[in-house]
């Protein structure tokens, strides 16, 4: 693509790559490459021998931080990609000229098509300013033409996108299928996640008032057997008591007692009962409840919320033996002791009754 004065004569040509402006032959001078982050603003400009003659970083809405600036012809395209008019500072878009130091356009939005407010999202206050850039978040979206305003970070297809291609998502158009990590910003998927939060708080406000039982307290006492003296656990702990793990600081040289096992029991298990309050969204039986505290107490709570076990309760789904008993391993080794011990939870989980 040529560029030229207003004479006809050709001051540049340019080389685009998959729609990328990637290198300028100023004429009568020797080429410069330009290097562009994923909005397409031109960050560095390389000579052809590799020289970096400029480098810049810019604010959200478009002003320039150069630290070098010494190429032997100007760049004017910079943010986005777009030319910055050299007398103005404004930058074209084609639909309209953008303005970074007011962050504002300078003239309202428009439509081929008349609609009362252009590429709005009735559901977003912030796309009914006409001249507002990005709904005053450009760190979650980009206007690429002057137009709509599209997620700054486009979609790649990978394993986890059905689509399989490069998807841009926008304020007033919300992605399809998957939702991306990176589309924070999009008023869609918030309200969708708000929703969704609303109903999962509600779900798990009916477990928050459930405690331990007394024979559940009884129940997880008999798991873990009691040591009167330090031993090491299925997984090489320092242990006492009702397999309270010891912290550093802790001297339990002398023993433990019953009585301070059972309180030291009482209160590690706080830890494993809000776990389970507080992630678990089902309605449960306080057998249930206990089981999985028990389940908890053992594991961890780390282990329970990424259990098929606790997907397959907060879905509605059938609990069956093996999402307990798949949880028998310490070490890389099947332990006979875990399997018996996931065992008593699957008959107190689904029988509703302690042995």
């Amino acid at each position: 693509m040529a560029e030229t004065d207003g004479s006809g004569n050709t001051t540049a040509e340019y080389i685009f790559f998959g729609g990328k402006r990637v290198t300028m032959l100023p004429a009568g001078g020797s080429a410069q490459y330009y290097v562009e982050d994923f909005l397409g603003t031109s960050r560095v400009v390389t000579q052809s021998n590799g020289a970096v003659c400029y480098d810049a970083d810019f604010t959200p809405f478009g002003g320039e931080l150069p630290y070098t600036n010494s190429c032997p012809t100007q760049n004017n395209y910079k943010f986005e990609g777009k030319e910055r008019d050299t007398e103005t500072g404004n930058d074209d878009f084609g639909a309209r000229y953008y303005s970074w130091r007011f962050g504002r356009w300078l003239s309202a939005d428009w439509s081929a098509v008349p609609v009362p407010v252009p590429y709005a999202n009735l559901t977003n206050p912030q796309t009914l300013n006409l001249y507002a850039m990005v709904a005053d978040d450009p760190e979650s979206f980009a206007d690429l033409d002057g137009h709509d305003s599209q997620l700054n970070i486009q979609q790649q297809g990978g394993s986890d996108d059905p689509f399989g291609e490069t998807r841009s998502c926008g304020l007033s158009s919300p992605c399809p299928g998957p939702d991306s990590p990176q589309a924070r910003g999009n008023q869609h998927r918030a309200e969708t996640n708000a929703e969704s939060t609303a109903a999962s708080t509600q779900q798990t406000a009916q477990n928050t008032s459930m405690t331990l039982s007394q024979k559940g307290l009884e129940f997880i006492e008999k798991n873990e057997g009691y040591s009167d003296k330090i031993y090491k656990d299925s997984a090489g702990n320092d242990s006492i008591g009702y397999g309270h793990l010891i912290k550093k600081g802790e001297d339990f040289s002398k023993g433990i007692t019953k009585e301070k096992a059972a309180d030291l029991l009482s209160q590690d298990t706080k830890t494993a009962v809000d776990a389970v309050n507080n992630k678990v969204t089902a309605k449960l039986t306080q057998t249930k409840f206990d089981a999985l505290v028990d389940f908890t107490y053992n594991l961890g709570g780390g282990n329970l919320g990424k259990s098929t076990l606790l997907s397959n309760i907060n879905s509605g789904k059938d609990v069956v033996k093996e999402n307990f008993t798949d949880w028998n391993h310490a070490g890389g080794k099947v332990v006979e002791g875990l399997t018996t011990r996931r065992t008593a939870e699957w008959n107190l989980f689904s029988k509703g009754s302690y042995p």
